[in-house]
């Protein structure tokens, strides 16, 4: 593996990456993921983020298009928390904006096919009408993961206003409505994200839930551009888990929250500095 230097990263506008390879030079040994137990240093996080940038040369893909990627909320070998996010912060360098799903939402794509360019997906499921898909089986995933870095990539033309995220609304009003989010966007709702949960290097965020929720993927690259760690483990429940791993931010929908709360011992204490941030709905003063 080549030497890395965050000055490799060329590009005119700065993105999730310029931060993971600025941690991976300054605090390579600092843990950014856990993903069911298992830790990745940012050295780790930021080599396998540049493998499969050069694996997705093969697609051609190019800056403007877009590509929706299973999430699978359930570990398997063929797809995780982990690896999601590699993939989504590979097709972020490429200039590619992305939009998370789950199989349970895979029927919604449908209505979008003029939209999307690519779907990606771990378990082989994937929509119908979907023209261009490409299974990231297990074979696939260990030819990239033991590839040797050899060849350095140069970020895409990336501009403030280039599309980075695909949103879907919740389909109250009986279809659903997908919008596109630009960098600068992103940037707001980050930074946003930052000064409302006081995100620090050292400090550890609990994952309660998938990309697919946007509030989510948010929290979890405010957390990485904060040099914090991310952790998701569904062997655990978000009570047990803030003891297991010392953590010190979580999201919860409020109904969450309730079943933490009411799993709670009488005589728990809250854990020093622990910031809990709600989700979708207001919380009542009696909570």
């Amino acid at each position: 593996m080549p030497e890395m230097n965050d000055s490799d990263l060329q590009g005119n506008y700065p993105i999730t990456l310029h931060h993971i390879a600025y941690y991976a030079v300054r605090v390579p040994v600092n843990i950014a993921v856990i993903d069911q137990g298992k830790a990745f240093s940012y050295a780790v996080f930021y080599r396998d983020i540049c493998k499969m940038i050069i694996a997705l040369r093969v697609f051609k893909f190019e800056p403007g298009q877009s590509v929706a990627i299973e999430f699978l909320p359930v570990h398997t070998q063929l797809g995780s928390f982990y690896l999601h996010r590699v993939t989504l912060l590979a097709m972020e360098a490429s200039g590619v904006a992305t939009m998370s799903y789950i199989e349970d939402e895979a029927w919604c794509l449908k209505e979008i096919p003029e939209t999307l360019d690519w779907v990606m997906t771990f378990s082989g499921k994937a929509p119908l009408n979907a023209e261009k898909t490409h299974v990231m089986d297990k074979k696939w995933l260990k030819l990239v993961m033991n590839m040797q870095l050899r060849t350095s990539f140069a970020q895409a033309d990336i501009s403030a206003r280039s599309h980075c995220r695909i949103l879907k609304s919740s389909g109250t009003t009986g279809k659903m409505k997908y919008m596109f989010r630009s960098f600068e966007n992103q940037d707001f709702i980050y930074n946003n994200a930052q000064f409302r949960g006081g995100f620090i290097r050292q400090s550890r965020y609990f994952v309660t839930m998938g990309f697919n929720v946007s509030a989510i993927q948010a929290a979890v690259t405010t957390c990485i551009h904060a040099g914090e760690t991310c952790v998701y483990d569904t062997r655990v429940n978000a009570a047990d888990a803030l003891s297991k791993y010392e953590i010190k931010h979580v999201s919860l929908l409020l109904h969450g929250l309730m079943q933490v709360l009411d799993s709670l011992p009488e005589d728990y204490v809250k854990p020093t500095n622990l910031r809990l941030l709600t989700i979708g709905s207001a919380v009542s003063e009696a909570v």
